[in-house]
Formats: structure tokens, C-alpha cells, sequence
């Protein structure tokens, strides 16, 4: 996307800001928004971390126990780690564990930070979308969403607005006041599925419509495409978690029956607007009944290969160019936890409903260690500092280094 269309799409309610128009949308290879930091490391979702993390098992520097069902997961930026729990919302020394400060919020937070300029932005299970000082948690500006269910979706940040999957709406808002420029309320991802933003479109998954993938205009918030059907071998899909991108722009997702990909350019059927599937890769057992294996995590993608965690323990490194299984490992209890990448040491992390975090060699799938860190882990970690931030199922905080 060139300046001046940069410019135009948010000059009406954005001239004031500090974001500049000619600020790139990310590097896609780590942190890179806005000089902030968001959940899975990028705008693109992608999981990976440029920052290398341990390749034997690491020692417990410090734990922080914040309670609840550890669902958020940290951001880590300037020292300082931001999470949500089941209380509200904390800001902690990322060498020390020790709490900078808290915001209680009724209902908890379930969705992860996302950090811009000088602020902190978190979605609300009562969904609420706030924005908070970066230097002591107050509040700047609120929104209140129409939200039937929990909100668990994350907000990321771009162009001077922040986006995220609010309830019963898709919102975009002035980053810097909290007003609303447009609401999209057809097709709103639910769950754990946040929104992703390339450089031309955003992406959101539609949850109720059973498998599609929207793209969206910044300018005008309309659908520029779709994927081409919500159906695979005569039966429906299902969105849990969020989608990625890889460098060149391809979408990755992690469904219900298995994986996908789709470019944001080759079309299928033109007259609807939508895009066809480059590859589907079957990742069920036979015989398995689908409706049973809902949740799952989101994939990550990095150096060709596509890595997806399973409901059934089964993780799959994946061929981007045509979706070829290349390895597979099979844990004793579900992978709900993203997979996080640390392109400097060539290793992806995750946690188990097992109680473990496991560290694997991203080209082979070996396992470089393990470590029992209790409960059942959903949460993502985050690699930064030559360090690992993780978050065990029962709400505590670890520092692995």
C-alpha cells in the first residue's frame, strides 16, 4: 500500500496522530507495529519471534501466580509484560515478575495485549475494548461493545486505528480517542479468533457461517473477498482460533477437518468474489467424529512450513507450497496453545493440556526439551530476551531462560 492511499483511507479522523502514513504495516518477521508489540508477535499472526530461546531445558527465573484459567497470553515489550487474567488486566517487570501495576475489571480478560505508542489495549469477556496508559494501566478511553457471549478476541493496531472482534461487531476505532470510524456486524469472528492485518486488507474469520474466510477493505470496511465455501467433503468447518500469514501474503488456517490455504490474489469463481483453496490437508482420523474436535490452535508459518496443534494431541508440520505432511508428533492431551517460533534458534514452543511446554526442532519435529509447568496450557508464549514467557492452566506466570 503506497503513502498517499495510506493517507486518504484514515486522513478524516487520523491526521492528528502520531502514527505516520508512511510507517510500514509490519515486517511479518517480528515485532514491528506502531513501536509496540502484539499476540503472536505480528500483525500476521505468523508466531514467529526473531529473538533465539533456549535449546535445553531452561531454568524457572521467576513465577508469578495471577489465578484463574490462564487463557490470556503475554506480550512482552520494554521490559515490561502485559496479560490479562481472570481479575483483570497486569503490567509486570519482565526480569522480576513483580507488578507494575493492575486494572480490575469485572469478568476477567481473556484476550492478549496488544501495545502501540504509548498504550495498551485489551478486549473484555464483558467486551469491553480499553485503552490503557502504558506507564501506569489507567484508563484513557473505553468502548462498549454488544457482546451476547465473551469477548475473547485480541485487538491489533495499525494505520492510527485499533480493530478487533468486539461482541456482535467487527470495530475499527481512533486509536488516540476511542471513537468509532465503522462497525462491521455480518460474520464476526467468536472464541479465540482475532483478526489479521496485511498490508492492503484484513482478515477475519465468519464462525456462525460455518468455514468462511472474509477479507476486508480498511477504507470502506466492505468484503473485498471470500473463501469459495463453507463445506469440505460434504461437511462444515469450524473457526477456533485465528488464521496467519505468511511473508508473501498467503492465509493459513487451522480448521475443525484440517488445514488451508489461500493467496490474496488467485480467484475462483470471479462473479462472487472468491477464492479458492490452493491446498486442503485432511488432518482427522478416520472415522473421527468431527464435532468433537472443535477447538484447536491457531498455525504458525515460517521457512515453508505451516505448523498446526490439534484437539486429538497431534501436531503437523506441514509443505506450504502444496500442504505434504513433512513430519508428525502425537502428545498425551490437547494442544490448544499456538505455536511460537524462534526463527534464531530454528525452534517452535508450545504448551499441552498435559501440563508441559514443549520446545521441538522446527525442521525435524525432535523434541529439544520439555518442562512441566502445571495445568492444562492454552495459553501462547513469548519469546523474547533470550528468554521464554509462558503461562501455565492455572493462571501462573513463568520467566524461562
Amino acid at each position: 500500500m503506497n503513502s498517499s492511499k495510506m493517507t486518504a483511507i484514515f486522513c478524516a479522523s487520523f491526521c492528528s496522530l502520531i502514527l505516520s502514513a508512511e510507517k510500514p504495516l509490519s515486517s511479518f518477521s517480528g515485532v514491528d507495529i506502531t513501536s509496540g508489540a502484539v499476540y503472536r508477535g505480528n500483525l500476521g499472526r505468523s508466531g514467529v519471534f526473531r529473538d533465539p530461546c533456549p535449546v535445553s531445558v531452561p531454568k524457572t527465573v521467576w513465577k508469578t501466580s495471577l489465578g484463574g484459567d490462564g487463557k490470556s497470553s503475554p506480550v512482552v515489550l520494554g521490559g515490561k509484560l502485559f496479560i490479562g487474567a481472570a481479575d483483570g488486566a497486569y503490567c509486570l517487570d519482565a526480569a522480576s515478575g513483580k507488578q507494575i501495576w493492575k486494572l480490575e475489571i469485572k469478568g476477567g480478560v481473556e484476550s492478549s495485549a496488544c501495545v502501540a505508542n504509548d498504550s495498551v489495549f485489551f478486549s473484555t469477556v464483558a467486551g469491553e475494548l480499553l485503552c490503557l496508559d502504558i506507564k501506569d494501566g489507567k484508563v484513557k478511553w473505553k468502548y462498549q461493545g454488544k457482546a451476547k457471549e465473551p469477548v475473547r478476541s485480541s485487538p491489533a493496531a495499525a494505520y492510527g486505528a485499533v480493530f478487533c472482534a468486539l461482541g456482535d461487531e467487527i470495530v475499527a476505532l481512533d486509536m488516540m480517542k476511542g471513537k468509532k470510524i465503522y462497525g462491521i456486524k455480518k460474520n464476526v469472528p467468536a472464541e479465540f479468533c482475532s483478526l489479521v492485518l496485511a498490508q492492503d486488507a484484513f482478515y477475519g474469520c465468519g464462525v456462525l457461517n460455518w468455514g468462511y474466510l472474509f477479507s476486508y477493505d480498511y477504507e470502506t470496511s466492505e468484503v473485498k473477498w471470500k473463501s469459495n465455501g463453507p463445506y469440505v467433503q460434504g461437511a462444515g468447518v469450524y473457526f477456533y482460533k485465528s488464521p496467519c500469514l505468511d511473508e508473501e501474503g498467503n492465509i493459513y488456517l487451522n480448521t475443525t477437518r484440517g488445514a488451508r490455504k489461500y493467496s490474496p490474489t488467485i480467484k475462483g469463481d470471479a462473479a462472487r468474489g472468491q477464492h479458492v483453496r490452493l491446498w486442503y490437508a485432511f488432518l482427522l482420523d478416520k472415522d473421527v467424529d468431527d464435532n468433537e474436535l472443535i477447538p484447536h490452535a491457531s498455525p504458525s508459518v515460517w521457512d515453508g512450513k505451516v505448523y498446526c496443534g490439534r484437539k486429538d494431541g497431534k501436531f503437523f508440520a506441514l509443505d506450504c507450497k502444496d500442504g505434504k505432511v513433512l513430519w508428525k508428533k502425537v502428545f498425551p492431551g490437547e494442544i490448544q496453545s499456538d505455536p511460537s517460533i524462534s526463527a534464531k534458534s530454528g525452534i517452535l514452543v508450545f504448551g499441552c493440556y498435559d501440563g508441559n511446554l514443549y520446545a521441538l526442532d522446527a525442521s525435524t519435529g525432535d523434541e529439544k526439551w520439555k518442562l512441566q509447568i502445571g495445568g492444562q496450557v492454552f495459553a501462547s508464549p513469548w519469546i523474547g530476551d533470550g528468554a521464554i514467557f509462558a503461562v501455565s492452566g492455572d493462571g501462573t506466570v513463568f520467566c524461562l531462560k
